[in-house]
C-alpha cells in the first residue's frame, strides 16, 4: 500500500474540493451526463475519505488503486459506537460504487441516472459523517 504524509490542516482543502466535485457531479447529472457525473462523484468520495484520513492519521493513499483509499480509511479511529457503524456503512458504499466504476471501465457500460442518484445519496451520507468527524477533531468545514 502506498501512503504519503500530509499536514493534518490540509484536511479542510480536501473536504472543500470534495464538496466542489460533488456539486459539479450534480450539475452534470442534471444535464444528462451520467457517466461523467458518476466518475466525478467517485473522485469526490475519494476526497471525502482522504480528508478524514489526513485529519486523523496525517496520511492519505497515493496509489492509483482506489481500493487502497479504503485501507487507509479503515485505520481511522471513531470513538462513538453509533458513528463507528456509520463508518462501516460509508466504507461498504464506497466499495460498492468503486466496484461498479471498475466494472464499467472494462465493459464500456454507461451509467444511468438512477446509478448517479444512488451514488450522490451515498455521498450525502459520507459528507455528514466526515463533517462531523472533522469537527470532533477540531477542523471546521
Amino acid at each position: 500500500m502506498s501512503e504519503v504524509r500530509v499536514d493534518r490542516g490540509e484536511c479542510r482543502a480536501y473536504y472543500r474540493k470534495a464538496k466542489e466535485d460533488k456539486m459539479a457531479a450534480e450539475m452534470l447529472k442534471e444535464q444528462g451526463f451520467y457517466s461523467q457525473a458518476f466518475s466525478l462523484a467517485i473522485k469526490a468520495f475519494i476526497l471525502y475519505l482522504d480528508a478524514l484520513n489526513i485529519a486523523d492519521l496525517g496520511i492519505k493513499s497515493s496509489s492509483p488503486n482506489h481500493k487502497e483509499t479504503i485501507d487507509t480509511f479503515s485505520k481511522v479511529q471513531v470513538r462513538d459506537p453509533v458513528r463507528a457503524k456509520t463508518k462501516e456503512d460509508v466504507k461498504r458504499e464506497y466499495l460498492r460504487f468503486i466496484g461498479m466504476k471498475n466494472a464499467a471501465d472494462y465493459t464500456g457500460d454507461e451509467f444511468r441516472e438512477k446509478d448517479v442518484d444512488k451514488l450522490l445519496k451515498a455521498l450525502e451520507n459520507a459528507d455528514f459523517f466526515i463533517r462531523r468527524e472533522l469537527s470532533e477533531r477540531g477542523y471546521s468545514t
